[in-house]
């Protein structure tokens, strides 16, 4: 019997570089997710990687998060989910 699993790698919301602060947005953990990726694919482990997502359809920064807070908007949330 065979159990399916995916894994998904999500963007996550970080400052730009000119306005760097501690706190939220978030710090930068893309780097860790790169490396999970990377062993994901090692494994031959069935993973999604919705980061791609915001750069296939063209999104930027700010059409993709609230200026506010971490979440992604309507639209690339959406385009999350055609993905999944």
């Amino acid at each position: 019997m065979y159990f399916g699993f995916t894994f998904v790698i999500t963007p996550m919301k970080v400052a730009q570089e000119d306005a760097r602060y501690y706190g939220i947005p978030y710090n930068d953990f893309m780097g860790q997710a790169d490396d999970v990726e990377r062993m994901l694919n090692y494994y031959n482990v069935d993973f999604l990687d919705l980061r791609d997502s915001l750069a296939k359809y063209n999104l930027t920064y700010e059409e993709s998060y609230y200026r506010t807070d971490h979440h992604w908007q309507t639209k690339p949330a959406f385009l999350g989910y055609v993905d999944l």
